[in-house]
């Protein structure tokens, strides 16, 4: 007597689901599952063309097109219903450097990503920490570190992360004036011989201690400017015994390159300060 395996009576019921958005930005995907059945096969189509390979009943949609799978018995086939999925294009954006990544302390290089056109809005990241202020389409960079950007289409809030810089700083600069009357110290191991002003550590990730001495007493008040600019920062202090030995914290300050001030009645001292 033969045996008959898979008997049926009338072709397979196919049918499929999706497991997640079928629309989505281009990287992710959607997990589609035919209906389970006993004694069949199972085939996937994308635009009604068969995709190599895809003989199980689970398939991952990453690509924009019409999904269906083809389910076949001993006695006929079937074509389930067709999933439209949509894959969001992303914008491809690189970023490079106008001049060399490997400079000394007191130097820096500025990135510059390719412009994708209207619509996108840009942060950029030093290692795996957005940099506060820094939406451009350019950031200069001053301290050692992997630079990146991730820009962001708005109409469909698609991000993608660009190609990383690595940026290193293989020299201390030697002390050297950058304005008539003030100095900069970026390693705190003395003052200039024009400038008073000791700022140390300097470069900083916020935290700073300023020192200055041989001033008259009174009032003195501090600003510090950014690249801009701009005045970011104000404060007043007391001259004792014609010093001046103030704690400075400036971690909310967005990093970069800043000019300390500080005027005590009329003489005005300056000093260049990098937060990182």
């Amino acid at each position: 007597i033969q045996q008959i395996y898979n008997a049926c009576t009338t072709a397979p019921v196919a049918s499929i689901t999706s497991y997640g958005n079928t629309t989505f930005c281009t990287g992710d995907n959607v997990y589609l599952v035919a209906s389970p059945a006993t004694g069949v096969t199972y085939q996937w189509q994308k635009n009604s063309v068969n995709i190599s390979g895809t003989t199980s009943k689970t398939y991952t949609a990453k690509t924009t097109g019409m999904y269906r799978c083809v389910v076949t018995n001993p006695c006929g086939i079937s074509n389930s219903n067709a999933i439209s999925v949509t894959a969001l294009p992303l914008a491809t954006v690189t970023i490079s450097a106008t001049t060399s990544t490997t400079f000394c302390a007191g130097g820096s290089v500025t990135f510059t990503g390719t412009n994708p056109g209207a619509g996108y809005t840009y942060q950029w990241y030093k290692g795996s920490v957005s940099i506060k202020g820094a939406t451009g389409l350019s950031y200069t960079a001053y301290s050692p570190g992997s630079y990146k950007m991730v820009n962001t289409n708005t109409a469909n809030g698609c991000s993608r992360i660009t190609n990383s810089k690595g940026v290193v700083v293989s020299c201390r600069m030697a002390n050297r004036n950058l304005f008539s009357g003030s100095g900069f110290n970026p390693d705190a191991s003395g003052d200039d011989v024009d400038n008073p002003i000791h700022l140390y550590p300097n470069p900083s990730a916020g935290s700073f201690t300023l020192e200055l001495s041989e001033v008259e007493d009174g009032n003195a008040k501090i600003e510090l400017i950014n690249s801009l600019g701009q005045t970011v920062y104000r404060d007043d202090v007391e001259i004792l015994n014609g010093q001046i030995q103030k704690q400075m914290e400036l971690n909310s300050i967005t990093q970069g390159l800043h000019i300390l001030r500080v005027r005590v009645n009329d003489k005005l001292y300056e000093s260049k300060v990098i937060i990182n």
